[in-house]
């Protein structure tokens, strides 16, 4: 599986060319942290912006080196890895399910191949492709909202409680005879705001 690369967006400066072809050669040598030093000078300079020294870091991390070309001019095959360098590897599917059951699950190596040996990765794989119409109906209707007799029922109860809340009455345990009358719980008056 190759690596994509960004597309470099090199200056067409001659000056910011010149830098970045030296670096690339210094970074070619195995000289990293000059080749770096040489970037930062750059872009210190406003020879470069940093999103492109980082491009040219994640060239140089992939592999490829020959970011300009010998006329000095921006190299426009500098994204395509060399292919000397470019092995194709091996994906290991077992592992690859391993380590994803371990990270979403949270589970140990050994509770992992337990897991997939008893055939609960397949499981789950089957339920994500399954139709499970009653999760669709469900959406249905919370999409809907609630019902109507229940929006005025709420409206009711709620009108109720402003019209019978005056100043001074007492509640359903007071004085006032209304102790049949059940109703939305008040807090105490002890813990009242106030």
């Amino acid at each position: 599986m190759a690596t994509r690369l960004p597309k470099l967006q090199l200056p067409t400066d001659e000056e910011a060319l010149r830098m970045v072809g030296e670096a690339s050669e210094l970074a070619r040598a195995g000289e990293m942290k000059d080749a770096n030093k040489l970037l930062k000078d750059a872009v210190a300079g406003k020879l470069l912006t940093s999103a492109v020294q980082r491009q040219i870091v994640t060239y140089w991390s992939a592999g490829s080196y020959d970011l300009v070309g010998a006329d000095g001019a921006a190299n426009t095959a500098a994204g395509k890895p060399e292919p000397a360098d470019e092995e194709p590897k091996r994906i290991n599917t077992h592992e690859t399910q391993l380590s994803m059951v371990m990270r979403t699950q949270n589970m140990s190596r050994r509770q992992a191949e337990t897991f997939i040996e008893d055939g609960g990765l397949e499981m789950e794989q089957m339920q994500a492709e399954m139709n499970h119409p009653m999760h669709e109906a469900l959406e249905k209707l919370k999409n809907a909202g609630p019902p109507a007799w229940f929006v005025d029922m709420m409206q009711g109860a709620e009108n109720k409680e402003l019209e019978g809340a005056a100043p001074g009455e007492a509640g359903p345990e007071g004085d006032g005879g209304g102790g049949d009358v059940i109703g939305p719980m008040r807090a105490p008056a002890a813990l009242a705001p106030g």
